[in-house]
């Protein structure tokens, strides 16, 4: 009996091989066929074009100056077109033909308007034209029915057209980096939505009914800074897990946050909130909780339930104490607590062993507990800036994978050079200029 075994021409040897000992073993004829497969991802239109049949992704950079082609119409089964940073400012008639294509990129050019022809994708799920020169979004956009992701950032755009909240199936919303003021009622008509980034905008506010978007998981507001206080409807966004706000006017989180169940990371930064919600203790999925540079002065007695916090960055406030129920975030790896007012480090803090950075800088503390040689894990111990007169010298040398410490400006005389000794310190600051 004979056997034929066909080969791609990719296929390791050791595969080959196995067929050739298996079929020996039987005593069978063998004939091998070694076949070339086609490639199917280019980066010449040319190449492209001579294989069009097969050709389904295509990263093409043209010439400074050059125009894109109309025989890039001729390839029908693309289905991934990168066009980014070619200086195009417009696209030729035959690039509608193109009716296979799933993900466009036109990112980094010189487009005034998305395109017409780009509209005329009806099996498009991906499109980027980020870094253009777009004011205005208009289009027609019930056109493009699969559309999942737009990617707008990096444009000047002021106004979103309502057509624009049509898209029945857009899952990502990049708006990042325009000059947007106002998003209006109708954004929350894109039910299916779950990232929307309008980070560097000029927003003032938020849609009272922005609660209404069920599905969104990643809300990112960075460097808004005229954004007013967040609507109490957010804290409907039941699936949300990462919410990143920067503004000068936010002076509160809503009250209800706790029904956020899903959050993971909270980052609210230069702002003016006084009071971190109760009801926070309820965000037991949370994982880090960034509120840098606020007006906060205290922090919530009963985190207990907050067992998966890892990140806690509450730098730049106006904390004084320390809540003995933070001895109980069992996976808490970093606690930054710089620039505030606080006297004291609890006891209970040293018994977070998985702790790998503490830093307490710039604060009011005058005595280190003996016990912190319980935080055998800590990488970065940073004490600068407080009231201290000496340090636990035999505390201090039981952290073995101590990287970084720092004891600047105290009222540490001196130190033992044996401080310096330990095993893994690579930064050492040390400085006494307090009198």
């Amino acid at each position: 009996m004979k056997t034929q075994i066909i080969f791609k021409k990719h296929l390791v040897l050791t595969l080959c091989l196995s067929f050739f000992v298996n079929a020996l073993l039987l005593s069978q004829e063998v004939e091998v066929y070694i076949v070339n497969e086609p490639v199917t991802k280019y980066h010449y239109l040319e190449e492209a074009l001579k294989y069009k049949e097969f050709a389904l992704t295509l990263n093409l950079r043209l010439k400074q100056g050059e125009a894109l082609p109309e025989s890039i119409g001729l390839l029908k089964n693309l289905r991934v077109l990168d066009l980014s940073g070619n200086q195009l400012k417009m696209l030729p008639e035959s690039f509608k033909n193109l009716v296979n294509l799933e993900e466009l990129d036109i990112s980094f050019n010189q487009f005034s308007e998305i395109p017409k022809a780009v509209f005329h994708l009806k099996k498009l799920k991906t499109l980027k034209v980020r870094k253009n020169q777009i004011t205005e979004i208009t289009g027609d956009f019930n056109l493009l029915e699969d559309l999942t992701v737009l990617d707008l950032g990096r444009n000047k755009i002021r106004n979103l057209s309502e057509d624009l909240f049509k898209f029945k199936k857009l899952k990502v919303l990049n708006l990042y980096w325009n000059r947007i003021e106002k998003l209006s009622d109708g954004l929350t008509m894109m039910k299916s939505l779950e990232e929307l980034d309008v980070s560097r905008n000029g927003l003032l506010s938020l849609p009272e009914n922005i609660g209404d978007l069920n599905n969104l998981k990643t809300l990112k507001l960075l460097e808004n800074r005229t954004i007013s206080n967040l609507p109490e409807s957010i804290s409907n966004l039941t699936n949300l897990t990462n919410l990143e706000v920067t503004s000068e006017n936010i002076n509160k989180l809503p009250k209800e946050i706790g029904n956020m169940k899903s959050l993971k990371s909270i980052r609210i930064k230069y702002s003016e909130i006084k009071e971190i919600p109760k009801s926070i203790n309820q965000l037991t999925n949370l994982e880090s909780i960034s509120l840098i540079r606020n007006q906060i002065t205290k922090i919530p007695n009963d985190l207990s339930n907050m067992k998966s916090l890892v990140f806690v960055d509450l730098s730049n406030n106006k904390i004084t104490k320390i809540p003995k129920s933070l001895g109980s975030l069992s996976k808490l790896e970093v606690l930054n607590l710089n620039d505030n007012s606080i006297t004291e480090i609890p006891v209970e803090l040293t018994k977070v062993i998985s702790l790998q950075q503490l830093r307490l800088g710039e604060n009011k503390l005058q005595k280190i507990p003996k016990e912190i040689d319980g935080l055998y894990n800590l990488k970065c111990l940073d004490l600068h800036n407080n009231l201290l007169t000496e340090i636990p010298v035999k505390s201090i040398l039981s952290l073995k994978k101590i990287e970084i410490l720092n004891l600047n400006n105290n009222y540490i005389k001196s130190v033992p050079d044996s401080i310096k000794e330990l095993p893994n310190l690579s930064q050492f600051y040390f400085g006494y200029s307090k009198e």
